[in-house]
């Protein structure tokens, strides 16, 4: 929430100075910024997974979780595949990303050993057949993304999750798992971003591929982007297509296409793998006049020629252990959804209502230490304080609530337009201060349930205190589609209390 959003109901003008007042604008003064831990080393993550059967490893974890695979296996793209075992269907994706968005939203779990992703998509097969994703990460946005749907009234994150405990052994012996440079590997035991450094030398490649063409399920062995100039991008993807019109250059919304066909897969040198039309390169121009495809494209067949073949020795897969760390962000900032996120600093709070509104307006770390305690007592210790602008945020690894609170000497509470029945049922002030309630949806995903409450001392006084509940859907749940989304309403008047807690222990009359 922005600062402009809690200004809509409060009005007021300056004060005079407050010894608070040299940390106005010195983010450095709230709180220290998030820590990173260092990922692994993409590139020899990537070289492991670029010489991976997507296909074989699917073949083997489904002959294990669920029955013998019924109909043939079909390659979608060189580094994915899909099949069936009677009416559940899988897809599995080597090399595949997953935001911080994503990671933040799936429900850790450990499977086989390891530490895995789940994240339901309509379970209960109300718009669509139930489905669930599974991800197994190697880096910590690079792994494997299994898929399964199947028939409404299933548990497709039981059977996703069966697949991955018969997948484990298999990544870690890697022996059985060497794909074949003669039959579905046009890049052999290279990838996307290594042929596009070839064919656009004049662009850094960003690594591993971000972007790809074909969406978050694109394996970044088989996709990469390179940014060319400002506002120029050049994508390479490797895919099995029949796009309109063949081969050659094709405008685009965005620029152009050139697509470049290879050798069509050798079906019969891999039986019972059916592969979804032609082999191909395309290259995504978003320049209109496709100069840098059309010059990528002619040296395509050389750099080709020069891709290396697949290393027959065995190459096992590091997965992540149940406790070992795969985000980056350190402490509460893993937890907390905002960029520029800081640790607040330990501070001690002044005696008088009026300083301590001060204080946090200058310095948000007084905001966390004003709230602590309450929200402590109504929320549990393991909401840890993080800081984003002038709100100090609560949270902890389930994601469902987040604590948000803010506090400021420098305006009143306004006149409440349009008042809302608060989730206690009580109305009027709270100990004498006048609040105003109000709750709204988060982009269809989660619920904003807001207090704002008056806070300065005398009838005049200035001052605004605003405490956010914000309910999400448990960590793996889907959403829905409604604009109710499936979220733990019981923990709203603990948010009040909080409220109370606040103002008895600190602003007290």
């Amino acid at each position: 929430m922005a600062l402009a959003v809690l200004l809509s109901s409060i009005r007021g003008g300056p004060l005079s100075p407050r010894p608070w007042e040299k940390d106005l604008g010195n983010p450095d003064a709230a709180g220290t910024p998030a820590q990173f831990r260092p990922d692994r080393g993409i590139e020899p993550m990537t070289v492991t997974l670029r010489q991976m059967d997507a296909c074989a490893l699917l073949a083997r974890a489904m002959g294990d979780a669920v029955g013998p695979v019924r109909g043939d296996l079909v390659a979608t793209a060189p580094h994915t595949c899909a099949t069936s075992a009677g009416r559940i269907w899988t897809e599995v994706s080597v090399g595949a990303l997953i935001t911080d968005g994503e990671k933040w939203r799936a429900r850790p779990v450990v499977a086989g050993g390891v530490r895995a992703y789940l994240q339901a998509e309509d379970p209960d097969g109300r718009y669509m057949p139930a489905g669930c994703d599974a991800f197994v990460p190697v880096t910590f946005r690079m792994g494997l993304r299994l898929v399964v749907s199947s028939p409404p009234g299933s548990d497709p994150c039981s059977t996703v999750t069966r697949l991955v405990e018969k997948a484990v052994p298999h990544l870690r012996d890697g022996s059985d798992l060497t794909i074949r440079i003669g039959s579905r590997a046009p890049l052999g035991a290279g990838d996307a971003c290594m042929l596009l450094a070839a064919v656009v030398p004049e662009a850094p490649t960003r690594w591993p591929g971000t972007e790809p063409r074909m969406g978050h399920r694109t394996s970044t062995v088989d996709g990469c982007t390179a940014l060319v100039a400002p506002e120029h991008e050049i994508a390479l993807a490797a895919e099995y297509d029949d796009l309109p019109g063949g081969a050659g250059v094709h405008a685009s919304d965005s620029g152009c296409i050139v697509t470049v066909p290879l050798p069509q897969p050798d079906e019969h040198s891999d039986p019972g793998v059916e592969v979804t039309g032609r082999s191909q390169i395309t290259l995504t121009d978003t320049a209109p006049d496709c100069a840098t495809a059309r010059r990528a494209g002619d040296r395509l067949p050389s750099a080709l020629s020069t891709v290396p073949n697949p290393d027959p020795a065995a190459r096992p897969v590091r997965l992540f252990a149940p406790d070992e760390p795969d985000v980056d962000p350190v402490g509460a900032c893993a937890d907390a959804p905002v960029p520029e996120c800081r640790i607040p600093r330990q501070v001690t709070l002044p005696g008088q209502p009026r300083n301590i509104l001060a204080a946090s307006h200058a310095n948000t770390a007084y905001t966390c230490a004003l709230a602590q305690h309450a929200v402590h007592r109504w929320f549990g210790p393991q909401m840890q304080p993080a800081i984003y602008g002038d709100f100090c945020h609560f949270v902890d690894a389930s994601h469902e609530v987040d604590v948000m609170v803010s506090a400021t000497d420098r305006y009143r509470l306004g006149p409440d337009s349009e008042p809302a029945p608060r989730p206690t049922g009580r109305s009027g002030p709270i100990d004498g201060h006048e609040v105003h309630y109000t709750e709204s949806g988060i982009s269809g995903y989660g619920q904003d349930h807001e207090w704002t409450v008056a806070a300065g001392t005398g009838p005049t006084g200035s001052g605004v205190i605003t405490v956010d509940v914000i309910l999400n859907p448990a960590r793996g749940v889907d959403p829905g589609l409604g604009s109710h989304p499936p979220v733990n309403r019981s923990v709203l008047p603990r948010g009040e209390q909080v409220v109370t807690d606040i103002l008895r222990e600190h602003f007290a009359e």
